[in-house]
């Protein structure tokens, strides 16, 4: 698990947590700090748990879901997609490009130079074109790289060469031209960019610092009040039953204060 303090080595715990009363509906120990590739388990075991309690298979429809910015990968995305979810899951930039955060140690804002929005998509001729008017032309047909979708898309040396804002467009001084790249979906659509332009909206950056509230109050209660800071056993099984008992004694505590609502 990637700390401030580098690399910590042992179980990382997950929870999906409702917003209502903050009752865990689903808890997972896992041996791998990444969340990439995290949230299609837990999405799966908590609609098996709601399921189990006669909600019907498509319970999870048109339902929010937010999660923090190590969560923002196209597997996940693929998976709220799938489950037809209402998700909200930022990239590790998006602080960077809100100036409510500008006063915040470490902000740095949006780069001057232009971003994936700024290139138009031609759907006719499959192409995009940049923001002085050339085409980048697709490299090759999309494939398939670790299992996702992958599209690139090229400028001419020629056009590049001699263009006036290049140094707007071109990361280094002495790129020849212009490369897009982005994982799509089955429509070929960015997805994650998509993702990004969905929370930057006025409603995403309403509905997402809720989170804050909701989840980690969770987390914070097994943490200070219940005192497990720390797994101790070995084994992912036996950390998986520690980390599932204590979710089950946090939501004793919310029948008792709520009742079986």
């Amino acid at each position: 698990m990637y700390t401030s303090h580098g690399t910590v080595q042992g179980y990382n715990s997950q929870a999906i947590v409702n917003a209502k009363h903050q009752v865990i509906v689903h808890g997972e120990a896992l041996g791998r700090g990444p969340d990439n590739e995290n949230l299609p388990p837990a999405v799966d075991g908590a609609k098996e748990n709601l399921q189990s309690i006669g909600n019907p298979p498509d319970y999870f429809e048109d339902k929010i879901l937010t999660a923090d910015s190590s969560y923002h990968s196209i597997p996940n995305l693929n998976k709220c997609i799938e489950e037809k979810l209402d998700a909200y899951i930022p990239d590790n930039r998006f602080r960077n490009r809100d100036k409510r955060f500008a006063s915040r140690v470490g902000y740095r804002p949006r780069s001057k130079k232009f971003t994936f929005a700024d290139y138009q998509y031609d759907r006719e001729t499959d192409q995009f074109i940049c923001p002085n008017g050339k085409r980048l032309k697709r490299l090759a047909k999309p494939r398939l790289h670790n299992g996702k979708l992958l599209r690139s898309y090229a400028s001419e040396e020629t056009d590049c060469g001699r263009c006036q804002i290049r140094a707007k467009c071109l990361r280094y001084k002495d790129a020849k031209r212009r490369h897009l790249t982005y994982y799509a979906d089955a429509a070929g659509e960015n997805i994650s960019h998509a993702m990004i332009k969905k929370i930057e909206t006025e409603k995403g950056r309403k509905i997402y610092p809720q989170r804050i509230a909701i989840v980690e109050p969770v987390f914070a209660n097994i943490r200070v009040h219940k005192r497990m800071d720390k797994f101790n056993l070995r084994g992912k099984i036996k950390v998986n039953i520690q980390w599932l008992l204590y979710c089950m004694v946090h939501n004793i505590e919310k029948i008792v204060n709520y009742g079986f609502a």
